[in-house]
């Protein structure tokens, strides 16, 4: 619902464009086109207001910003496996660019509501109209009888006489009918009449005007579209009396006008929906009359110079409103599979934050769970509590709270013990601080992190596949393209997440020692400040050794309640000496301190190694 009112409201908007661009132009464009092009124009906005044209613009790269991760706390102790999973940041950054929804007290949402809005309003105008439009249709069919006096009637249209009018108009769209008023007139006037609706006809203008009417009801909360109704409307007959005096004579021209003048002056004018009406407003008569006195033939050049403008009208709004519209897509497409089956979404995954979001009940009820899987949703902006029963025994319970980095879980052995509505369950708590990833409300709908619906569903209850495997849902990315993008997200995620965890200074001291153990020079300078790379890093070697295994480290208490920017850890390695080195030649062991500093963003880097401090 919402990315249809999202639709809506780009075709609205691009049509209401064009339709004041022509506004402002049609002194202009009345003096140079003909009635015909002045009535077809406005054919253009209807056809912007209808078509959901979507341009695709190249896809944004990746970018990488660190933002906090801290550590994972429980109330008591959990699985090895919570511990491990929970601890691991997904701190990407949003591809989506979305805005963040990370707050309990998410209102109601705005947008679905006038989704359903805006559609019970469509479907009560178009129902009203078409009740009125066959309540006047019965009524005058039950009040006619058939004319076969005349010539020249195409088959399909039949012509019928009534004294519930006083002009003639044509309805129908499948079996059309022309009806003419009961009182007697000339010949002459009842050769214009068939001249002037014929023409209708031949136009195809009831199907214009059921197009205009559907429009009208799609678009009822745009002021413009009203507009553009009635300029059609009266472009309508203009464009009629100047096909029909194509041919006439300047007599014929004056009789013509005579004619519907007398229909103007002793008909009773109320707008008929969905109809031709020869008879209109006294206002509209009068450029109806000069148009016809002043009829001018229209050279080629400017029927060429119309049908450019029209055309180019027509591209250039289109064009726009599909950059528009394609600009608030995503520019990413996030593929799940389950077991190597994808799994269709009608809530769509997203990505915010560096995190994949999954829509819960649907993720649930299409996973390949097997047992039983309940899901009450104790207040639907807040708190949600999932059970899975699972055949083989292993069940456990979940509540998740909208906006809440943290996942309370219980195992539990019958359905009994299922905790009641409100009620907090007494297993652990998965304590995350504020910056960690949480549930989201969206589109009124509940969606979870990824990595915790893995671990809700396979994870908790140790769900494993035929060789032994933990089971997970897995993704891919893919861009606008169709490209696939995930190792590329991956990539900035790791490091991102990487840099997350160098805000712990104990983490960046393991991290540099994982490299130093590798040899990887380059990588271990990542992890140190430019000083720190100046003096202790050597062709080879660093701090006298050619490697280095981290086997233990020690930090003082007091290190933790230092408010100062940096931090010492002790640490003792297995190494291999330098030979230029002070170590002895045989000596694998070596303790000594590694000094870090804590740098703006929040990262600490190594700035010194130090034999004491």
């Amino acid at each position: 619902m919402d990315e249809i009112c999202k639709t809506i409201l780009f075709m609205s908007a691009a049509g209401s464009v064009l339709a004041l661009v022509l506004l402002c132009l049609k002194p202009l464009t009345k003096r140079l086109f003909s009635p015909k092009w002045q009535y077809y124009i406005w054919l253009t906005v209807l056809i912007v207001m209808v078509l959901p044209i979507k341009v695709s613009m190249p896809a944004e790269p990746i970018h990488s910003t660190p933002t906090e991760k801290p550590q994972v706390q429980t109330e008591q102790s959990a699985p090895a496996k919570v511990q491990q999973e929970q601890a691991q940041p997904a701190v990407l950054e949003d591809l989506s660019q979305g805005p963040a929804l990370r707050t309990p007290d998410i209102p109601v949402n705005i947008v679905r509501l006038s989704g359903f809005l805006w559609l019970a309003v469509a479907a009560l105008l178009l129902g009203y109209k078409l009740v009125k439009y066959m309540v006047f249709l019965r009524a005058i069919k039950k009040y006619s009888v058939i004319e076969c006096g005349l010539g020249n009637i195409p088959k399909r249209l039949t012509v019928r006489k009534t004294a519930l009018l006083d002009a003639p108009l044509i309805v129908g769209l499948i079996k059309p009918v022309l009806y003419l008023p009961q009182t007697e007139r000339k010949e002459e006037d009842l050769n214009y009449i068939l001249l002037h609706e014929l023409t209708h006809y031949r136009r195809h203008d009831l199907l214009y005007k059921w197009f205009a009417m559907l429009v009208t009801s799609m678009h009822w909360f745009n002021p413009f579209v009203y507009i553009v109704s009635k300029q059609m409307d009266e472009e309508c007959e203009v464009s009629c009396d100047y096909a029909v005096c194509k041919n006439l004579s300047e007599s014929q021209k004056k009789d013509y006008m005579e004619m519907i003048l007398d229909f103007v002056q002793t008909a009773i004018l109320k707008k008929r929906p969905l109809t031709t009406q020869m008879a209109s407003s006294k206002k509209m008569l009068e450029r109806r009359f000069i148009m016809i006195k002043n009829k001018k033939a229209t050279s080629k050049l400017i029927s060429l110079l119309s049908v450019i403008v029209a055309v180019a009208m027509l591209s250039t709004t289109v064009f726009a409103s599909g950059v528009l519209s394609g600009l608030t897509e995503d520019n990413y497409t996030v593929e799940i599979t389950n077991n190597g089956e994808k799994i269709e979404f009608t809530n769509k995954p997203f990505i915010e934050n560096g995190e994949i979001y999954l829509p819960l009940r649907e993720a649930l009820e299409k996973s390949d769970f097997t047992g039983s899987i309940y899901i009450d949703w104790q207040d639907e902006t807040q708190t949600v509590q999932v059970v899975l029963l699972n055949n083989s025994g292993l069940s456990a319970v979940y509540q998740v709270q909208i906006g809440v980095a943290g996942l309370r879980l219980q195992h539990i052995d019958t359905v009994s013990d299922i905790p009641a509505d409100g009620e907090e369950i007494l297993g652990v708590m998965l304590q995350l601080p504020e910056l960690a990833i949480a549930p989201i409300l969206k589109d009124s709908t509940t969606y979870v992190p990824l990595e915790d619906f893995n671990y809700m569903l396979y994870g908790y209850l140790n769900v494993r596949d035929a060789d032994n495997k933990l089971c997970e849902i897995e993704y891919s990315i893919y861009d606008k393209q169709g490209n696939d993008i995930t190792d590329q997200f991956n990539a900035v995620k790791d490091t991102r997440e990487e840099a997350a965890l160098m805000k712990f200074p104990e983490t960046t001291t393991d991290l540099f020692f994982k490299a130093f153990a590798n040899g990887d020079f380059e990588k271990m300078k990542t992890y140190c400040t430019p000083d720190c790379i100046d003096k202790f890093f050597g062709d080879g070697h660093v701090f006298g050794m050619k490697q280095a295994k981290l086997a233990d480290i020690q930090i003082a208490d007091t290190e933790y309640a230092k408010s100062s920017n940096d931090f010492n850890i002790l640490v003792n390695v297995n190494m291999v000496p330098d030979e230029n080195s002070v170590f002895y030649p045989g000596q694998t062991n070596t303790s000594f301190y590694v000094c870090l500093l804590r740098q703006e963003d929040g990262r600490y880097l190594i700035d010194t190694f130090a034999t004491g401090l």
